[in-house]
């Protein structure tokens, strides 16, 4: 069973804190002659987003389990509601980059997550 984002966690990213992007698809390559070619790596088309959380100490624990633990260290993916549309859609955590923790004022850190959307 496909785990679900937490419900101890934000269920919404600072609004400064959303980013997306498309993932690239196209792989370039030379040829012998004449000009290179391209062509789609997949036939998927995913979107890569930054979403930052403003959490607090006790939640920051919360966070680490569900990645070690229940995405076995980020290596499954889980089911979240993408913030725009309110559409649960599968994500993963980006592999190289998974996350990263900042302070901010007083008791609460920043949280900011890695993601790759899947349609």
């Amino acid at each position: 069973m496909t785990a679900i984002w937490p419900l101890d966690l934000p269920q919404t990213p600072d609004r400064n804190g959303f980013e997306e992007r498309p993932k690239p698809v196209l792989i370039a390559f030379g040829t012998d002659s004449g000009p290179g070619k391209r062509r789609p790596r997949s036939s998927i088309d995913m979107d890569l987003v930054t979403a930052a959380f403003t959490v607090d100490v006790a939640q920051l624990p919360l966070f680490r389990t569900f990645l070690r633990v229940d995405l076995v260290k980020g290596s499954l993916p889980f089911l979240w509601a993408d913030p725009r549309d309110g559409v649960t859609y599968r994500w993963w955590f980006d592999a190289e980059d998974p996350y990263r923790v900042t302070p901010k004022a007083g008791p609460l850190w920043l949280l900011s997550c890695n993601l790759e959307r899947m349609p």
